[in-house]
């Protein structure tokens, strides 16, 4: 089948099992797009509160935060949604890139401190927060979300079920803010971790995540059979789209990591030099 023949067949295909509105060739996720406006509703607010007490994000807060909202309408109400949940395994890997490795570490980074000022004073929200931020707990919980979904009995059923995918996204997306806060957490009391902690963190993260890559890449049989009915895209094989998947999880995640590390290791290289020249001072 031709590129051609391709996208013929994704713009005329029924949508079978998402709930998306078909206009021409553009589907509409009014689900998707309503809790994307009330995300954007509640940044107004707390900003507007915010506001009113003088604290302003800074430009660069807000350039993050617009951000956020972009990869939401890309990877959730884009053309890329369709085919990765009704089509394509490796085209659904982009889509928990951009919802796993970019969304939460923009987000946390756009967030101002002020904004977990009521956790800070109150002691029993301090303590649950801290518990749920500790690196440990983060790192397990993140990976374990992560790969709990990727099982065939779960990730099939979240391919069917389209209210248990949006589940399925909402619990990977709340656990990778928690497993990214020791790295980008804008509240230094909870959990944040000094650079060569966060160079080890990135690193025991890295090889965490090695199983579910290696499960997918290197498995001899086709994982999950919703893909291997689907209509072909493209011309990729149920085969090759299983193995690109996985090639797109590991390449993604270290596109993703490697500029993290490098920006770390230097402002802690640039933190230890300072250090003596302001003692000298």
């Amino acid at each position: 089948m031709s590129m051609g023949d391709s996208l013929v067949l994704w713009l005329c295909r029924p949508n079978l099992n998402l709930p998306g509105i078909p206009v021409g060739s553009i589907r509409i996720h009014p689900d998707v797009l309503a809790g994307v406006l009330v995300l954007v509703g509640l940044y107004f607010a707390v900003t507007g509160a915010m506001r009113a007490r003088g604290i302003v994000p800074s430009r660069r807060q807000r350039v993050y935060l617009t951000l956020v909202l972009l990869i939401l309408l890309v990877a959730e109400v884009s053309p890329l949604h369709d085919i990765a949940e009704g089509y394509l395994f490796s085209f659904h890997m982009i889509q928990h890139i951009l919802l796993i490795m970019l969304l939460p570490p923009l987000l946390l980074a756009g967030l101002p401190p002020q904004l977990f000022e009521p956790i800070l004073r109150r002691p029993w929200a301090f303590r649950i927060a801290r518990f749920l931020t500790h690196p440990v707990f983060a790192i397990v919980i993140g990976n374990a979300a992560y790969t709990l979904w990727h099982l065939p009995i779960a990730y099939q059923s979240a391919l069917i079920w389209h209210e248990l995918h949006i589940l399925e996204h909402i619990l990977m997306v709340g656990t990778a803010i928690l497993m990214w806060w020791p790295i980008f957490g804008p509240v230094k009391e909870l959990g944040v971790l000094s650079p060569p902690g966060k160079l080890l963190y990135i690193f025991v993260l890295n090889i965490a995540q090695i199983g579910v890559f290696a499960y997918v890449t290197f498995n001899n049989r086709i994982i999950y059979p919703f893909y291997a009915t689907a209509p072909r895209l493209f011309g990729i094989s149920p085969e090759v789209d299983q193995v690109l998947a996985g090639v797109i999880m590991k390449v993604g995640m270290s596109l993703v990591y490697v500029p993290i590390l490098i920006a770390i290791f230097f402002r802690w290289v640039q933190q230890e030099e300072s250090g003596p020249r302001a003692t000298q001072a």
